[in-house]
């Protein structure tokens, strides 16, 4: 690499870790549900009288499962970016496979697919590609029988959990193929990934892909002394157009799950004429491939780095600061009831404050309604201010939603259901809102909104 390109990966490099430091939005929930949330509950003790870090399916039971990208989705702690770096291992191990060392590497190819699985069963489906080749090259090449043995040996030994002979990837497996566990999550089209996801995550990368097919297509079969650089195309190409339909064969496709396809895209740009040729048009068609993947990763950046739920983690950190002071509204109460509406799943060991010695804090109990309508917004606040009002002002009601939305539905006060109705009165009275919350399933709602009211509000039923 050139001083140049150097100088252009380290200023790659510093935007990517300011993202990671500064971003307060969210993807998904999994990236908190599916190691912090977890970590939290094993670390630190929550008040026993209220409710505690939540688990999810997979860490239910004695055996838990377990670009624009670059700046977004690679960032984030869900299984999605492991998967992505378990398949760029493979395709490592696999191109340094060489005769002389053949036992060994084998050894590692199978200790990464195993890993890869034991992370997401659906890394089998990326991992098909290399599996095959690999097949075709022992049966040309004839390795020796112990490399092999070796290589499912390792495989097995990482996918069964010795304690209880439980193998955590058919248990995703067995989760995944139900209908009904999807539908908790949503079901979409079968197409949705190779239409919206894939455009919308990998956008100009896409044409990589088509270009650099035409060129090894029509270069024709390889000499012999080619072999193994015809191969590498070969294997990037069909994890594309093998492995998309694969993945797609589950009703419920968020973009999170085609994560890994950065890999084979990216490796497959040496091979797509415009990045061969020196050619004037080449040049041009390289402007223009770049003009379009500067703007889509600045706008994913933004988009899902800050934008996307971003109004939930500060409203939460304002709750948690309220929640630890025993000096305030809430930090003085013994029990706080905490509902939220139309936000992400939040994340318990964010919100929850932890006890600092002889001090006690409140019991907190978190309802999470999700997108559910509104008349199941008023029900469930109707039930919490009925609780608080059993115990004499001690226990204090909580209202966590984007404030365009309670704007819009005129939500001041709660319908009189006895002699003294209870109002929405807000956290800061100098903060309308934290953050920016756009809602990919309502963005409609943002038409009303204003600079003031664009996050997530928080209000005491008082």
């Amino acid at each position: 690499m050139q001083r140049r390109d150097w100088a252009l990966y380290g200023a790659l490099a510093l935007v990517r870790v300011l993202v990671a430091f500064t971003s307060q939005s969210i993807i998904h929930p999994d990236e908190h549900f599916q190691n912090a949330e977890i970590s939290a509950s094993l670390f630190f003790d929550y008040s026993p009288d209220g409710d505690g870090p939540h688990r999810t399916w997979e860490w239910l039971g004695d055996s838990p499962g377990s670009s624009p990208v670059a700046f977004s989705f690679l960032l984030r702690t869900f299984s999605n970016p492991l998967e992505t770096l378990f398949l760029a291992a493979l395709y490592l191990e696999y191109s340094d496979l060489k005769s002389s060392r053949q036992a060994m590497q084998l050894g590692a190819l199978g200790a990464v697919l195993a890993a890869g699985i034991f992370t997401r069963s659906t890394f089998a489906a990326f991992a098909l590609p290399i599996l095959l080749f690999l097949a075709w090259r022992v049966a040309t090449h004839k390795p020796d029988g112990s490399a092999t043995s070796t290589s499912i040996r390792d495989a097995l030994a990482l996918l069964a959990d010795p304690r209880s002979l439980i193998w955590t990837p058919i248990n995703l497996l067995r989760y995944n193929a139900s209908t009904d566990n999807l539908a908790q999550h949503g079901l979409h089209p079968l197409w949705l990934h190779a239409v919206v996801n894939m455009p919308m995550l990998h956008g100009a990368g896409l044409a990589i892909v088509a270009s650099a097919a035409w060129a090894v297509l029509r270069r024709g079969a390889p000499k012999e002394k080619d072999e193994n650089e015809w191969e590498r195309p070969l294997i990037y190409l069909a994890t594309v157009v093998v492995s998309l339909p694969l993945v797609s064969l589950l009703p419920h496709q968020e973009p999170r799950y085609i994560l890994p396809f950065i890999v084979p895209i990216v490796l497959l740009a040496p091979y797509a004429p415009m990045f061969q040729s020196g050619t004037r048009r080449a040049a041009r068609s390289r402007k223009f491939f770049w003009a379009l993947w500067l703007t889509h990763t600045a706008m994913l950046t933004a988009v899902f780095g800050y934008l996307h739920q971003g109004g939930v983690l500060p409203a939460i950190f304002a709750l948690n600061r309220e929640l630890r002071d025993p000096a305030t509204r809430l930090g003085g109460a013994s029990d706080v009831d905490v509902v939220f509406w139309r936000t992400f799943m939040p994340p318990r060991h964010l919100l929850l404050p932890i006890p600092q010695g002889n001090q006690s804090v409140p019991a907190v109990r978190v309802t999470d309604l999700a997108g559910a309508p509104p008349s199941t917004l008023l029900d469930s606040l109707a039930t919490t201010v009925a609780l608080s009002s059993d115990r004499d002002g001690r226990r204090v009601a909580v209202l966590a939603a984007p404030a365009y939305a309670i704007d819009a539905l005129g939500l001041t006060c709660l319908p009189a259901r006895g002699a003294t109705p209870k109002c929405l009165e807000l956290l800061d009275p100098e903060r309308r809102s934290y953050g920016v919350q756009v809602d990919m399933d309502r963005l409609g709602g943002l038409r009303s909104a204003s600079w003031a009211t664009a996050g997530v509000g928080v209000w005491v039923l008082e």
